[in-house]
């Protein structure tokens, strides 16, 4: 049987500069960072300085971490997490997501990931939003599955990025997203229209065996280093107007 913890249990521990350490266990009521104090951190961000470890958890209420500076590191391995908000939030030491449940959209929009971003086998079931987000070591986002529309217009890639096996069930928006390492999307089921008008890959990319169900678009696509589209699949429109490819195979 699960352990019940109130979330303000845990936002009292926040506000004191105690590291959370939870595992399996029900979380009541919001995790809702607005509502306690945290001293100013980078950028006009909020610090917390403490680690944040949330695993095989599941949270019965919102998650509100918005416009937070994580100096330590940040773990929701495994955790069911319902709407969630980390608009604008730089994660110094590492995000951890691994197998982590979104059953409400999911709010990245402008985030800052120093170090590596692990989504790996993560499930978004509404809509999730990584507008402008900024990946500053490794991406890792195989496996993982978007039941919503997923947005990553404007993102910055500047390791590589993983999303072998994942699954796009609606729209997949990477417009003017820009990869600066090697980007892998090996087996990747595109159920809906695929955007990737503008997009700058500075490395190799794969497509390999990827499937794309619905329109893709790459116009205006740059591709710097070896393009791989072997045994890719196109069930509809495909447009490659003004693309720009280096090598291609």
């Amino acid at each position: 049987m699960a352990v019940v913890i109130k979330a303000r249990e845990i936002l009292a521990l926040m506000e004191a500069g105690e590291p959370v350490d939870v595992d399996r266990a029900v979380i009541l009521g919001d995790l809702d960072l607005s509502s306690i104090d945290l001293p100013p951190g980078p950028e006009g961000r909020r610090a917390l300085s403490s680690r944040l470890k949330v695993t095989s958890c599941e949270v019965k209420g919102l998650v509100n971490m918005a416009d937070i500076a994580f100096l330590s590191p940040v773990s929701f391995r495994g955790t069911i997490l319902p709407e969630a908000d980390f608009w604008d939030s730089s994660f110094a030491a590492g995000a951890d997501f691994w197998e982590a449940r979104f059953s409400g959209d999911a709010n990245f929009w402008g985030a800052t990931f120093v170090c590596n971003a692990n989504f790996t086998e993560a499930a978004f079931f509404g809509d999730v939003d990584f507008i402008s987000s900024r990946f500053r070591g490794n991406a890792d986002l195989w496996s993982a599955s978007f039941s919503g529309r997923a947005i990553f217009s404007e993102a910055a890639f500047e390791g590589p990025a993983n999303f072998w096996r994942a699954k796009f069930s609606k729209g997949a928006d990477f417009r003017r997203a820009n990869f600066g390492g090697d980007a892998n999307f090996t087996e990747v089921a595109f159920g809906a229209d695929a955007d990737f008008i503008m997009v700058h890959f500075c490395e190799d990319v794969s497509f390999r065996k990827a499937s794309f169900l619905g329109s893709s678009d790459f116009r205006k696509a740059e591709f710097c280093g070896t393009a791989t589209f072997g045994d890719a699949s196109f069930g509809d429109k495909l447009n490659v107007a003004r693309v720009k490819f280096s090598r291609f195979k």
